[in-house]
């Protein structure tokens, strides 16, 4: 994953495409899988699924690829053919804060840590079945190792 000019770019092969759906990244990223770029974008809300506005295009050619020219695999990406769940409250590429428990006046409250900020970069089952998100902490301090986690979606909040 790199961060280019506020651009998300995830570089996937075809076999890791084939595992994932559009539904889980975020408007804005864009996924490079050979010679095809994929812009997901949900058109402001109006769609609950990336595939009815996301667009794909080559390296040599910039314009908008139709639906008969994508490859099929790339058209199950998008349609979210390969997945079994397409409803997910975070996506891969939106900044998170992770919550934590403190003790303010004696009691035990959940507070979100704004002093991390955290970009999502997959999205996986664990052993048990629970749905987890991987995180990398992108507002480290130079020198400072970066942070990497794995997290439960009521322990983290959209920055």
């Amino acid at each position: 994953m790199e961060i280019i000019d506020d651009i998300i770019l995830i570089k996937m092969n075809r076999k890791e495409l084939k595992n994932k759906g559009a539904s889980m990244y975020a408007e804005g990223v864009v996924i490079k899988c050979g010679k095809y770029y994929i812009h997901i974008t949900y058109n402001n809300g109006k769609w609950e699924h990336a595939s009815m506005e996301t667009t794909v295009n080559t390296e040599t050619d910039l314009r908008d690829l139709s639906m008969n020219k994508q490859p099929q695999y790339i058209r199950n990406f998008i349609e979210d053919s390969n997945l079994e769940n397409r409803n997910f409250k975070f996506k891969i590429g939106d900044k998170i804060h992770h919550i934590q428990e403190k003790r303010i006046n004696g009691k035990i409250e959940k507070v979100a840590d704004t002093n991390r900020i955290d970009i999502i970069t997959d999205i996986v089952e664990n052993a048990w079945g629970d749905m987890q998100y991987r995180t990398k902490e992108i507002n480290h301090a130079e020198g400072e190792i970066q942070k990497i986690g794995q997290v439960y979606e009521k322990w983290m909040v959209l920055v």
